[in-house]
């Protein structure tokens, strides 16, 4: 069998962490409330963050669950950073830049088969290694990117769901496509590094079909149940996933599940992607380690603690 790409950012790289419970469906919010915001967290210190009670599922940076509230206390060595992910972005306190990300052709060369997985947090995308590695340099970034792997982060509801918002605003739900260092060697090496990761969000809302993501929706159905996986036939480009507008939002931040490590160069794009209503039902039917409805896998917004956001624009 052919080596595959290394999949999932919710692993310290050595293998999967296990979800084990609690990350089922939330009560609906009212308009406007943010169903995970975590509270007091952020500036280099779990102060304000009270222990977990019993029987939680954050018990460590290994076992863990959403809301992710508890980190700061149970993964202390990141999660409790000055420089944490997903953040609100402000619009109208970006600082305009010039610039674009060049995407290497082999981005808009089709890939003729995933491997789609459920690891209980997320479901994730692997390739053949044998494939000329998907690579990103510029608009800001000084050195070459490449793509180890994407997944999603979605909600209940289609007024939730992605990681980062813009002025308050969540959107149903976010892709997140990974990419390493190309002078660090892999991914895992990548991680001891503040320069170590360039992650690319694009926002989803629901609306027309989307024809890149059908391969994959129409297949979640094999991987309904956590640690379960299933090889798909794809034959989409990647790039077709990244919007035409390509203006996007930049700071530096971490990762959003622990081990939460602050390595993480941001490009949120602006534009949002659309997917249908049945889609984003064949995300919310997986399931997780506790046999609960996977959905609302978002961190909550952390303190932008004086970071800069830069708006890149061609």
């Amino acid at each position: 069998m052919k080596a595959l790409r290394s999949i999932y950012i919710t692993l310290f790289i050595t293998g999967f962490y296990v979800h084990n419970g609690m990350g089922g469906p939330v009560a609906d919010p009212g308009p406007g409330v943010n169903v995970n915001v975590d509270i007091n967290v952020g500036g280099g210190s779990s102060g304000g963050v009270s222990k977990p009670g019993p029987g939680t599922c954050n018990v460590d940076c290994g076992h863990w669950c959403y809301p992710g509230k508890d980190w700061p206390y149970t993964c202390p060595h990141h999660c409790s950073g000055s420089i944490q992910s997903p953040i609100d972005i402000c619009s109208e306190s970006a600082t305009d830049e010039t610039g674009s990300i060049t995407f290497s052709p082999s981005y808009s060369v089709s890939i003729p088969k995933l491997v789609i997985k459920n690891n209980g947090h997320t479901v994730g995308a692997s390739w053949s290694s044998s494939l000329e590695p998907r690579t990103i340099t510029g608009g800001g970034l000084t050195d070459v990117y490449e793509l180890a792997q994407f997944h999603f982060h979605w909600g209940c509801k289609d007024n939730r769901g992605s990681e980062h918002t813009v002025d308050g605003t969540r959107y149903a739900m976010e892709l997140h496509n990974v990419h390493f260092n190309t002078k660090y060697g892999n991914l895992s090496n990548a991680l001891k590094y503040v320069d170590g990761l360039a992650v690319i969000g694009v926002f989803f809302n629901v609306g027309d079909e989307n024809a890149v993501l059908k391969p994959i929706t129409k297949d979640l159905q094999y991987v309904v149940k956590p640690d379960a996986e299933k090889e798909i036939d794809f034959n989409q480009a990647l790039a077709d996933l990244i919007p035409t507008n390509r203006d996007f939002y930049r700071y530096q931040g971490s990762l959003t599940t622990p081990t939460c490590n602050e390595v993480v160069t941001w490009s949120v794009f602006k534009t949002h992607q659309s997917f249908s209503e049945d889609q984003v039902k064949s995300f919310r039917m997986l399931m997780d380690k506790e046999k609960e409805h996977m959905c609302d896998n978002y961190r909550g917004i952390q303190p932008l603690n004086g970071r800069e956001v830069k708006l890149y624009s061609p």
